[in-house]
């Protein structure tokens, strides 16, 4: 499991998802996530921290949408490759 750590934490590019307690599927999700590989993050789910200023954190999500955030949000990390893969099908199916 990943840690959870405050928003402030992370330095400008890293990616991140909202530390929420995930729900526990049940066996009929389970196997259709195994069988369809439907990933478990969405592009709306994932963020990259952008620039720290006064008024909180901005940043932008795979969807290209923008916030500002505290830095005291609770998150979890992710990994730049998952946050672009994410993006990258966000476009395409932008563009579809």
């Amino acid at each position: 499991m990943r840690r959870i750590v405050p928003l402030s934490s992370l330095t400008a590019g890293r990616c991140f998802t909202h530390a929420e307690t995930p729900k526990v599927p049940d066996e009929d999700e389970k196997a259709k996530r195994f069988q369809t590989g439907i990933s478990i993050l969405q592009a709306d789910m994932v963020w990259k921290v952008g620039v720290a200023e006064a008024d909180g954190v901005h940043c932008e999500s795979a969807l290209g949408e923008a916030a500002v955030l505290a830095p005291d949000t609770k998150v979890v990390e992710v990994p730049r490759q998952g946050f672009d893969r994410l993006a990258q099908r966000a476009r395409e199916a932008g563009a579809s």
